[in-house]
């Protein structure tokens, strides 16, 4: 009986699981272009959303930009800092209340300027796209 006992202990021990653990899958963030479809150069563009500031420098008249990472998700709309033809425009957003992010990774802003409408609307999201 003893002898069956140690057989038992040890099938059991040899049956236990030694899986190894699984890889924590990479967070995958939202990255944001811009598509500039004005007549205007922007230069030293800054989109800012709630809690992130991305830098995408100039970006000439019909040039898009390069994705740029958004750890914290793109939204419906954002507040700009850009220059055309040597001023600066800081049109910020009156309240980002309940706005959550987007759905998708890679999206895109389709820009317009209108430097003939109101001041706090010179940068207008004509559209967004949602690329991936």
């Amino acid at each position: 009986m003893r002898y069956v006992s140690l057989m038992l202990v040890c099938m059991l021990m040899s049956c236990s699981s030694t899986s190894t653990p699984s890889a924590t899958p990479t967070p995958k963030f939202s990255s944001l272009r811009i598509m500039n479809t004005s007549t205007y150069d922007l230069h030293q563009l800054v989109v800012i959303f709630p809690t992130q500031r991305i830098d995408f420098g100039d970006i000439p008249a019909g040039a898009t930009s390069a994705y740029l990472p958004v750890t914290n998700g793109v939204y419906r709309y954002s507040a700009f800092k850009v220059e055309i033809d040597g001023k600066l425009y800081d049109q910020g957003v009156t309240d980002w209340m309940g706005e959550q992010p987007m759905p998708g990774y890679k999206l895109s802003y389709v820009l317009t300027v209108d430097l003939e409408g109101e001041a706090l609307n010179i940068i207008g999201i004509r559209e967004t796209l949602r690329d991936e």
